[in-house]
């Protein structure tokens, strides 16, 4: 029951939400770029974000309909899209991750063309590792990102 998880197309009013968990402290350490963000700054990104093509971003909510986090999909080229994912410190190592990346893969699969889903973690980040492991995705490479020692993923 704890991994029951719905997911819905983010939209104008989850801007906050996503904001606050992009840059709370436990979760930006596991970003490439982990500098906090104005909210100015921050919703010219996400307004952007909601009327791309590119992007698709949905908003993972548990089984009492609480926002728990998000899962983002960006294309990249050649219908490769990059995966990531977010979740409030209180709920994470619960499952959520993976079985929101598995629904969130679906979602994608369903709506766009997907020729191949990739995802990049920062080295001794276990549980997203796990998470994507789980979901299905399989280990690649090591990469360089942003000079952060990292670990491809592909499904």
């Amino acid at each position: 029951m704890k991994n029951l998880i719905y997911l819905k197309r983010a939209e104008p009013k989850d801007a906050k939400f996503i904001w606050r968990l992009r840059n709370n402290k436990n979760i930006r350490k596991n970003f490439f770029n982990s500098s906090s963000i104005s909210y100015d700054e921050h919703l010219t990104w996400f307004k952007d974000k909601l009327s791309s093509f590119d992007t698709y971003i949905f908003i993972i909510k548990n089984i009492h309909k609480r926002r728990i986090g998000y899962v983002r999909f960006d294309r990249k080229r050649n219908n490769v899209w990059k995966a990531s994912i977010a979740i409030i410190p209180k709920f994470q190592s619960l499952g959520y991750g993976a079985s929101s990346l598995k629904k969130g893969c679906k979602k994608l699969i369903k709506t766009v063309a997907v020729k191949k889903i990739v995802a990049y973690i920062i080295k001794g980040n276990i549980p997203s590792f796990k998470a994507f492991i789980k979901a299905g995705f399989v280990s690649k490479k090591k990469v360089t990102v942003n000079r952060k020692n990292a670990i491809m993923l592909a499904l």
